[in-house]
C-alpha cells in the first residue's frame, strides 16, 4: 500500500509542527484553558492547518480537538459513526493525532450540523468541567456553541483566538523558506502570463493557464484576478472569475493579481499590470507614484511599528499628492489564510513584529486608469524585505 505521506509534495515537518505545539500549550497553560476547539470549511484552513497540518476540500467540515496535553482528535466528513484510533507519530499525514471521528456529514445540509455538533462534544466528553478555548470564536456556528452548552453545561467556553494569532503570525525558519518558495513560485508565473497574454485571448483563459502553472509546481488554492480595459477605462480593475470573459484587444491595460499558496500551502500575493501593443506614460508615471507608497510603507514595517500610524502615513502620503486615499486596506499579514492579523487599518490592535509575512498592494483609480502595485515583505530586526524579485515596471507586451 502507498503511504500516504509519499503523497503529499510539502508537508510540515515533525519538529516545526511540534514547535508550533510547543508554544501554543505553553499559551494554554498561562491562560489556563484545557483544549482547544477550530473549525474549517474551507481549503485555506489556517487555524485548523496551523495545528493540526489538515486542511480540507469541497466545503467539507474538519475539526481539530486540540488538548494541553496528549494528541489530537480529528472530527471530519467520512465514513457513517466512523472511530478510528491513529498512531500520533505516524507520518502518514495525520502527526500528533490520536482519534478519528467520521460521519458523512454536509454543511450545506441544515440536519448534518447534529451529526457533526455531536461527533465533537463526543471528541470534549473528557473535558465535561474544563476550560474549551474556541480558536476562530468569531466564526464558530452558533449550533455548535448551543450544543456544548446542552452537552457539557459545567464546562467554561473562552475565546482563544488570541492565543494562536499570538504563535502564528511569527513566521518559523521553516515556514520563511516555504513563503520564499511562494514568491518565487509567483515571480515565474507571472512572467508565465505575460506570455501567454495575446490579442484574442479571454481573461479566463489567462487565469486558468496561470492557474495550471501554479498548481502543477505545488500550489494548493489561490486566487487569480485579471482585469483589462483600453487606457482611461475604470473597467479595467480586477475581476473574479465569472466576469473574465472579456476578449483581450491590443492597446488593452492588463492587471493581474496571483494571490496563491506556494508548495507547503503558505501564502503571497504579486500584482502587476501590462500594456498590449503600446505604451502609457500615465501607467509609468502612476506605478512609480504606488511603488513610492509601497516603500514608505515597508520602511515603517519595524518591529513595534503600530498599523494606526502606518495607514495614517500611508494616506497622508496620497493625499498630499493629489491622489485617493485607500478606504479599504492596503496591507495586511499572510500564512495559511490569505489574510491574517495584522491589517494595516486605524482599529488594528495588534503591532508589527519580527517574522511577520505582510502583502503591500497600494491602489487606486486615477483619471479613469485602474493603478496598482502588489509584493510581499519579510520583517526583520532591521526592517523589511520585499521577497518578489519581478521588476516593479510596467510589462509592455
Amino acid at each position: 500500500m502507498t503511504d500516504r505521506g509519499s503523497q503529499l509534495r510539502v508537508e510540515e515537518s515533525t519538529v516545526e509542527l511540534e514547535r508550533r505545539w510547543t508554544n501554543i500549550r505553553n499559551l494554554m497553560l498561562a491562560a489556563e484553558i484545557d483544549v482547544l476547539v477550530a473549525q474549517t470549511t474551507t481549503p485555506d484552513a489556517g487555524y485548523v492547518r496551523y495545528l493540526s497540518g489538515q486542511s480540507t476540500r469541497g466545503g467539507h467540515g474538519l475539526s481539530v480537538i486540540f488538548p494541553i496535553d496528549g494528541e489530537m482528535t480529528i472530527v471530519t466528513h467520512g465514513a457513517y459513526q466512523g472511530d478510528v484510533r491513529v498512531n500520533p507519530s505516524d507520518r502518514s499525514g495525520l502527526a500528533g493525532v490520536r482519534r478519528l471521528l467520521t460521519d458523512p456529514y454536509f454543511p450545506a445540509v441544515p440536519y448534518c450540523k447534529d451529526a457533526e455538533n455531536a461527533l465533537i462534544t463526543r471528541a470534549l466528553t473528557e473535558y465535561g468541567d474544563s476550560t474549551i478555548g474556541l480558536v476562530g470564536a468569531h466564526q464558530t456556528p452558533y449550533s455548535l456553541r448551543t450544543q456544548i452548552d446542552l452537552d457539557l453545561p459545567a464546562a467554561t467556553l473562552v475565546d482563544a483566538t488570541d492565543l494562536v494569532d499570538e504563535v502564528r503570525v511569527v513566521k518559523s525558519q521553516e515556514e520563511i523558506v516555504s513563503i520564499r518558495r511562494t514568491a518565487e513560485l509567483q515571480d515565474a508565473a507571472m512572467r508565465f502570463a505575460f506570455d501567454v497574454i495575446r490579442p484574442g485571448i479571454r481573461g479566463v483563459d489567462v487565469t486558468a493557464e496561470i492557474e495550471r502553472f501554479c498548481r502543477v509546481r505545488g500550489s494548493e488554492s489561490g486566487l487569480y484576478l485579471i482585469g483589462s480595459a483600453p487606457p482611461g477605462d475604470p473597467t479595467g480593475v480586477l475581476r473574479p472569475i465569472h466576469q473574465q470573459y472579456r476578449t483581450i484587444q491590443r492597446g488593452d491595460v492588463i492587471s493581474i493579481l496571483i494571490e496563491c499558496s506556494g508548495p507547503g500551502g503558505l501564502y503571497c500575493e504579486l500584482g502587476r499590470t501590462a500594456i498590449l501593443g503600446g505604451s502609457s506614460r500615465q501607467l509609468v508615471d502612476e506605478l512609480e507614484i504606488l511603488c513610492a507608497a509601497q516603500s514608505l510603507t515597508a520602511d515603517h514595517l519595524r518591529p513595534g511599528a503600530d498599523c494606526t500610524e502606518i495607514w495614517l502615513a500611508h494616506n497622508a502620503f496620497l493625499s498630499n499628492i493629489g491622489r485617493p486615499v485607500e478606504k479599504r486596506v492596503h496591507a495586511h499579514g499572510q500564512g495559511y489564510d490569505i489574510v491574517e492579523p495584522p491589517l494595516i487599518r486605524p482599529d488594528e490592535p495588534g503591532r508589527i513584529r519580527a517574522g511577520m509575512n505582510i502583502a503591500c498592494h497600494p491602489s487606486y483609480v486615477q483619471s479613469g486608469l485602474f493603478c496598482w502595485v502588489c509584493d510581499n515583505y519579510l520583517v526583520t530586526e532591521q526592517g523589511a524585505e520585499r521577497i518578489h524579485a519581478m521588476p516593479q515596471e510596467v510589462g509592455e507586451l
